[in-house]
């Protein structure tokens, strides 16, 4: 299924992102009291409950090659396969930053490597998704121990990506990819 309502709410290219997040979580906050006003106003007693996934992948970048995985049990991605970035959500009260490098030691097994925060993006379905995508460099490709949920794992030059129909989610990793790739370096 196709992401909808997708919003790009930080990027590389400007630092208004921490305002648009705060924007953002403001109109959930307004959709959640306006629902739960009209079920009050249609007699229902029930607690409203709004689901919102934390989500970090980083794309790790290793000279000309970046890293791309599939998971075995694909039930925590709805049921997709396909390559995806190595992504996980967020542990509870674990900051982004430390999700991205736990990401990377338990996924690729890749020790304290730089994560730098490329976007935030947002996106609603059945449930509010709010991912943090990170860039990690190292110097050259390690082999990925294939453990966990990791069922296989490629380093790609940037040309010879895989098709967006053997991608997760209809080749979003690869959208991701082009815009964190091509924005300017961190400060």
């Amino acid at each position: 299924m196709p992401y909808r309502n997708t919003s790009l709410l930080y990027s590389r290219t400007g630092k208004e992102g921490a305002v648009r997040i705060a924007e953002l979580v403001l109109a959930c906050a307004v959709r959640v009291a306006a629902e739960a006003r009209k079920r009050l106003d249609l007699g229902e007693s029930r607690l409203l409950q709004v689901t919102c996934k934390l989500v970090a992948d980083v794309a790790v970048v290793a000279g000309d090659h970046v890293l791309l995985v599939r998971y075995r049990d694909t039930s925590r991605y709805d049921g997709e396969a396909g390559w995806f970035l190595p992504d996980d959500f967020l542990a509870r009260l674990e900051h982004p930053d430390d999700a991205a490098r736990r990401i990377l030691r338990e996924q690729a097994g890749i020790e304290a490597a730089e994560v730098q925060l490329a976007e935030i993006e947002s996106f609603d379905g059945d449930v509010w998704h709010l991912v943090f995508h990170y860039v990690a460099a190292i110097a050259e490709p390690v082999e990925v121990p294939l453990d966990g949920n990791v069922e296989e794992a490629k380093w790609c030059p940037p040309g010879e990506l895989p098709d967006p129909s053997e991608t997760a989610h209809h080749g979003w990793a690869l959208d991701v990819l082009s815009r964190v790739l091509a924005a300017p370096a961190l400060e």
